[in-house]
């Protein structure tokens, strides 16, 4: 079960996906921008068995029980909406663990590694580093990660949390030289400016969570792929 900002996804025990609400920029995966207020049942390409889902404020996301990676709606302030489940070309060949969305960026753990990317504003978390780029509109690597084993990824507004395994030798040795929250090794991050409490969130620029601030009343763009 997933929720983006006015659209539901559901994913059955049979490997079936669910969605209605809002329609706008297709994410709701029908082939059409038409609202739907009962779940209705998604086609995926070679009737693929779904086994999680994400939502993303604009988008989709659903990963199949062959760890593929699918994507439908739009997750930028500009382009062509994609209308119905496509495959992640960026990502074809990993095995995908788990992925999700925050306000506008993507994480995903796939195999032995940590992979985001989200537009411009971002706060650190695709967790690119001091030294790194602040956004990517690509999927990228993130390379403090690399080689480790991670179970599942969360996103906030404008953060990430990643539960990683403690069973295997490298994410541990990694895990101790990772700073700790709360104990000051972590003062270079906390220096990052965030977005004041009651001030304007960004205007719409989307990846992954492809921003949609306003609501089903606003009027969108209704752009098809």
């Amino acid at each position: 079960l997933a929720c983006g900002d006015h659209h539901t996804v559901l994913c059955s025990t049979t490997g079936t996906v669910y969605t209605f609400g809002f329609g706008g920029y297709g994410r709701l995966g029908h082939k059409d921008q038409k609202d739907r207020m009962r779940a209705t049942a998604i086609d995926f390409p070679h009737k693929a068995k779904i086994v999680d889902v994400s939502a993303g404020a604009t988008c989709t996301y659903a990963i199949s029980a062959t760890r593929a990676l699918f994507f439908w709606g739009r997750t930028k302030s500009t382009g062509e909406a994609t209308m119905y489940p496509k495959g992640v070309a960026d990502l074809h060949g990993w095995s995908v663990r788990s992925i999700s969305c925050g306000h506008s960026s993507t994480v995903v753990a796939a195999d032995r590694a940590v992979i985001s990317w989200g537009p411009s504003p971002a706060y650190g978390e695709l967790g690119y580093g001091e030294a790194g780029p602040k956004s990517s509109t690509q999927p990228k690597l993130v390379d403090d990660l690399d080689g480790t084993r991670v179970e599942q990824v969360a996103s906030g507004y404008a953060f990430s949390v990643l539960l990683m395994s403690a069973q295997d030798e490298k994410s541990t040795a990694l895990l101790e030289r990772l700073p700790n929250l709360g104990d000051g090794s972590d003062a270079a991050a906390t220096n990052t400016k965030e977005p004041a409490v009651g001030s304007k969130r960004p205007a719409e620029n989307g990846d992954s969570a492809g921003n949609d601030n306003g609501g089903p009343d606003a009027k969108e763009a209704r752009t098809a792929a």
